[in-house]
């Protein structure tokens, strides 16, 4: 019986053919097929599917995919695909056996130049297959790798030179025109007395108008023949220097505004104006006459607008005024007190701090005139009162360093702390946003941190106060004073 076949072994990097012909008696043919080995398994093979060889890549991690063929693994999991640039830094891929394909990250980022990128299959310690491609990293994807490009930044669709520049990129005769301007113009781009003269062919703005302050509008511009942009507007508030021929700026306008462009050159310079106009609705003025303009004396407290609409504000003749919401006066609280803060308003009530020749007093107003309740402090309060989150609690700064906490419901005080003596206080408190800090800055440019104890809704009171108020500890100060002082 003659017999005739191919058989291919691997070994290796390389494969044996062998052409097997020959005659065997039948009775030889079962003994053959017992005793000859059988065929060797085909060689593993590698190769990169991305990125090419001799691949320019716009990225320093390019997307490294990898395909193995013939590769089934050896069910023993000791098989890994490694890759690095120039036999450096190794990483492992994440290799899909059934599907063949590896996906590859760089461990770190291709420098300038041409770089090897290595892969290798393992098992064990023994590389099964290997593949390599050599690539370069060309970031303006100007065709020119970057250790070739004198020109980085290349504008795309734009062609270059064998140096990587574009005629926008070039000024060969060195008159702030670049070449390509030159072109455009008919200029001689080699020639420093040939130039093109400074045209500003396009300035305009985008919205031409907007209807609310600060909106923001779009300028954009393209001149020829200039080496030097500035933009400014009429009030010089806004100045951008060193602008390119052709670009854009985004600005911001709060009142009508002209915008201005300048451009100069070899040739000569120009000028173009835009403007943009704020229509902004004007408020309604919903006051006949103003509050302000019915008080006979000086005012030094801000406003307080209750949620009804009302307007309550204090003046140096001691008097505190309440305005119905259309601005005419509904009464007056005479002998108040000098306020010279801003009221808090809770539950239908103002509550504000006042100074006569006593001292001070901390007063809780109802809309009718009538008083929930009042308190009298050592000394003036000037600071504005604040209120905890839930309306419980007030907490007042006296003048004379006194911070006390006083009940909404009647005025008791539940919390009182003395600062150091000769810290005055004007500004108001504030808490901390989880209730359990109150920071006191002083006219010393001292910041105090007082802690605020736990304390019932309601507390047992006294006349008009409760018997003991609970103390504070101080958790932290701090100078705040300028440097220079």
């Amino acid at each position: 019986m003659a017999i005739s076949f191919v058989a291919r072994f691997a070994g290796g990097a390389r494969a044996v053919a062998m052409n097997l012909s020959f005659m065997l008696p039948a009775t030889s043919l079962l003994l053959l097929c017992l005793s000859f080995p059988a065929f060797a398994q085909i060689e593993t093979e590698l190769f990169f599917e991305s990125p090419a060889e001799g691949a320019l890549v716009s990225q320093r991690d390019p997307a490294v995919r990898l395909r193995l063929r013939n590769f089934s693994g050896s069910g023993s999991g000791s098989e890994k695909l490694t890759i690095n640039v120039d036999g450096q830094d190794s990483s492992i891929c994440n290799l899909g056996v059934e599907s063949g394909v590896a996906h590859c990250p760089l461990k770190e980022e291709l420098s300038d130049g041409w770089r090897t990128i290595n892969a290798e299959l393992l098992s064990g310690e023994i590389i099964i297959a290997q593949a390599a491609v050599v690539v370069a990293v060309d970031s303006d994807e100007d065709g020119i790798p970057n250790h070739e490009d004198s020109c980085a930044s290349t504008p795309l669709q734009e062609s270059v030179d064998g140096a990587g520049c574009a005629l926008s990129q070039l000024d060969s005769d060195g008159d702030g025109i670049s070449d390509a301007e030159e072109v455009a113009a008919g200029s001689d781009p080699a020639d420093a007395s040939s130039f093109p003269q400074v045209e500003i062919q396009a300035f305009s703005a985008l919205p031409e108008q907007v209807v609310r302050v600060g909106d923001s509008v779009g300028l954009s511009w393209s001149i020829q023949g200039a080496s030097s942009v500035t933009l400014t507007n009429d009030a010089n508030e806004t100045r951008l220097v060193a602008l390119s021929s052709v670009g854009a700026a985004q600005v911001s306008p709060r009142i009508n505004t002209t915008y201005s462009l300048t451009a100069e050159g070899p040739g000569g310079n120009a000028s173009a104006q835009v403007q943009v106009k704020v229509h902004s609705k004007q408020p309604e003025n919903l006051w006949g006459v103003s509050p302000i303009d019915q008080v006979p004396e000086p005012i030094g407290a801000s406003l307080t607008v209750a949620g009804d609409g009302a307007v309550y504000l204090g003046a140096f003749d001691g008097n505190y005024y309440r305005f119905f919401p259309d601005g005419s006066l509904d009464w007056t609280l005479g002998n108040a007190g000098i306020a010279m803060n801003q009221a808090a308003v809770a539950d239908s009530r103002i509550f504000v701090g006042t100074n006569d020749a006593d001292g001070g007093r901390v007063l809780a107003l109802k809309a009718d005139k009538s008083l929930s309740w009042k308190v009298h402090t050592a000394s003036g309060v000037i600071a504005s009162p604040v209120l905890n989150a839930d309306a419980s609690r007030l907490y007042v700064a006296g003048y004379d360093g006194t911070v006390l906490g006083l009940s909404l419901a009647d005025g008791s005080v539940q919390w009182r702390h003395e600062l150091p003596e000769g810290e005055t206080v004007s500004a108001a408190p504030t808490i901390s946003e989880d209730g359990t800090v109150l920071y006191v800055h002083t006219n010393n440019h001292q910041v105090f941190a007082l802690e605020i104890p736990q304390l019932p809704q309601t507390m047992s009171t006294t006349g008009a106060g409760i018997t003991k108020p609970k103390s504070s500890t101080v958790i932290w100060q701090k100078d705040i004073r300028p440097a220079s002082q």
